[in-house]
């Protein structure tokens, strides 16, 4: 069962309270999407954290973004992290309690996976005008003894973890409260949800996937 909308919450607010010292660093899997935004698009982005990719797609895309997240302390410090000029509109927000329209691409980094999938995928589809992008980067399970070279290699590439205890014990906690499906349900649950989908792995336990709303 995943967890509630209030545990996520909870979650993410003890994690950014005790983030105010860690440096931004975007993951290999969310830099593989900048370049898929149109320059000077309209963007939402659900689950925003503390605003990094936020800023990233501002900064080089000059994208025009709307972010939301459930943890008023996440949006506190995205606010405090992200300069005026760069026009970020934070918003506190449960996406699946939205219906937002009419944006030219709609991301999730690392946030469905709090989320039904397919309820969740569809939202983002009626969310996005014709033409529009769906970008989605995520974490899955790779358990199971085929895949033990796939997971030798991830742990190798895997960055030191902070060193902050109070972080660590925070994320340890929420990852608790994590469940993450096999890549081949997250495949075929997007393909059904999103006809014509491209969903690509990659080290990490991470995937990335891409899908154009028909015109």
């Amino acid at each position: 069962m995943l967890p509630s909308a209030d545990v996520i919450r909870a979650d993410f607010d003890r994690i950014a309270a005790v983030s105010q010292a860690v440096a931004d660093r975007l993951e290999p899997a969310a830099q593989r999407l900048v370049a898929q935004v149109p320059l000077r698009c309209r963007v939402l982005e659900i689950g925003c954290g503390t605003g990094t990719f936020a800023r990233e797609l501002a900064n080089k895309r000059g994208a025009k973004i709307t972010a939301i997240d459930l943890a008023p302390r996440m949006i506190d410090v995205a606010r405090v992290r992200t300069a005026a000029n760069l026009g970020v509109d934070y918003r506190v927000a449960d996406f699946m309690e939205l219906s937002p329209r009419g944006f030219d691409v709609v991301v999730a980094i690392n946030t469905l996976h709090h989320l039904p999938l397919a309820v969740a995928a569809e939202r983002m589809a009626q969310a996005v005008v014709p033409g529009g992008l769906v970008l989605i980067a995520d974490l899955f399970d790779a358990s199971g003894v085929t895949e033990l070279p796939y997971n030798g290699l991830s742990w190798l590439m895997q960055k030191p973890r902070a060193h902050d205890r109070e972080l660590v014990a925070a994320w340890d906690d929420h990852w608790q409260h994590d469940q993450h499906l096999p890549l081949r349900d997250i495949r075929a649950t997007l393909r059904t949800t999103l006809p014509g989908v491209a969903v690509r792995r990659h080290l990490g336990w991470r995937y990335t996937a891409s899908w154009r709303r028909p015109r």
